[in-house]
C-alpha cells in the first residue's frame, strides 16, 4: 500500500511540475511547461463525438488536437481533472478534507516536486507537454 501512494504522489508531482510556473502575461509566449507555443485558436479545434460517445478531434496542428484531447477529457471526467491537478500541486485537502491532507504532506515529506524539477523535466515529449497545456 505504500508503494502504491509513493507512486501516486509522484505522477501527481510530475503533473504539477509541469502546470507550476509563474503567472503569465499576454506577452508571455511560453506555456505551462515552459515550452515555446502558439496560442491555441479555440475555434479552430472541432470536438465531435461519434455514436458511443468517442471523441474524434480535428484541429490543424497537433498541439490543438492535444489541446482538444484534454478539453474533452475534462468534459467526460472532471472530478478526475480536478482531483489530479490539486494533488499535484499539494492542495488535496482542499477538496478531500483530512484524507487529502494525508496526501499532500507525503508529497512535502518525500520532496517529491524537488525530484521531479531535478530529473523528470526532460524526460517528457513535446506531444505530452502540448496534451497537458489542453
Amino acid at each position: 500500500m505504500p508503494q502504491k501512494i509513493l507512486l501516486l504522489v509522484a505522477l501527481l508531482s510530475v503533473t504539477n511540475a509541469l502546470f507550476a510556473g509563474k503567472p503569465k502575461s499576454d506577452s508571455d509566449s511560453t506555456n505551462s511547461t515552459g515550452s515555446h507555443f502558439e496560442k491555441v485558436d479555440n475555434t479552430k479545434i472541432q470536438i465531435v463525438r461519434d455514436e458511443w460517445g468517442v471523441p474524434h478531434i480535428f484541429a490543424d496542428q497537433d498541439h490543438e488536437v492535444a489541446y482538444g484531447l484534454a478539453w474533452a477529457n475534462a468534459e467526460d471526467d472532471f472530478q478526475t481533472v480536478q482531483e489530479l491537478l490539486l494533488a499535484g500541486q499539494g492542495k488535496s485537502g482542499k477538496l478531500l478534507g483530512k484524507e487529502g491532507a494525508k496526501r499532500d504532506f507525503l508529497l512535502h515529506v518525500f520532496a517529491v516536486k524537488e525530484i521531479v524539477d531535478a530529473k523528470f523535466e526532460q524526460d517528457f515529449t513535446e506531444e505530452y507537454k502540448e496534451y497537458l497545456d489542453g
